[in-house]
């Protein structure tokens, strides 16, 4: 089965053209997509997902929110039987604790879904590590290298420019001794299937061994 991942950081407002036209081509099923919570309030979730999708000419049967309050066996069977599945942006930490309670890797594995897209605090916890370097209310905690789903076998960094020095020093270049990173410029996305990796848009960066380049 095609299986077909996007990486990126938040969008505001439209997708860029190029990721809808993207989007389009790989989405050819359309009957349900499950958005799952990033600690923001689910309705904007689903909200900025109808945005998005609706821009780019994608329109779903079903939207399913997947947050604590909703049932474990529930969010599992939205997940299993989801067309798409969105694994929103927001608090990176919190997203994975939630889905780790709640045992989603195995049915976001499993699912039928043939395209997953995840944006920002959500692409990171796809990836197979990623770096939690910011300042918030969970900086003892936050600060660090963690473990995601490991949907593809590197990390993805959003947000990434070359003037951010202390994180490229301090944290990247360590951990592309252990896995590439994928570092996406604010706009820019890749799409990843199986395992190969594309620019879908944006300025893009490959971290490996230490070394840096643009893709």
């Amino acid at each position: 089965m095609k299986k077909v991942h996007y990486y990126s950081g938040w969008f505001d407002g439209p997708l860029p053209l190029q990721l809808g036209e993207s989007l389009q081509n790989d989405i050819t099923d359309r009957k349900s997509v499950a958005i799952v919570w990033g600690a923001w309030a689910i309705e904007e979730y689903i909200s900025y997902a109808k945005e998005w999708f609706d821009g780019a000419g994608i329109v779903f049967e079903e939207y399913h929110g997947i947050d604590p309050r909703m049932d474990k066996a529930a969010a599992h069977a939205a997940l299993k039987n989801a067309s798409v599945i969105v694994m929103m942006g927001g608090d990176t930490i919190p997203q994975r604790d939630f889905m780790t309670e709640y045992e989603l890797a195995a049915p976001i594995n499993e699912s039928a879904a043939t395209v997953i897209m995840g944006t920002s605090a959500g692409a990171k916890n796809m990836s197979a590590k990623f770096v939690c370097a910011i300042e918030s209310n969970h900086e003892a905690e936050e600060r660090g290298i963690y473990d995601g789903l490991a949907l593809d076998s590197f990390a993805h960094e959003p947000y990434f420019s070359l003037d951010k020095t202390g994180l490229i020093q301090n944290y990247l270049l360590p951990l592309s001794q252990e896995v590439e990173i994928y570092a996406t410029a604010n706009d820019a996305a890749i799409r990843s299937e199986n395992g190969n990796v594309t620019v879908v848009v944006g300025d893009v960066y490959l971290i490996s061994s230490s070394k840096l380049q643009k893709i």
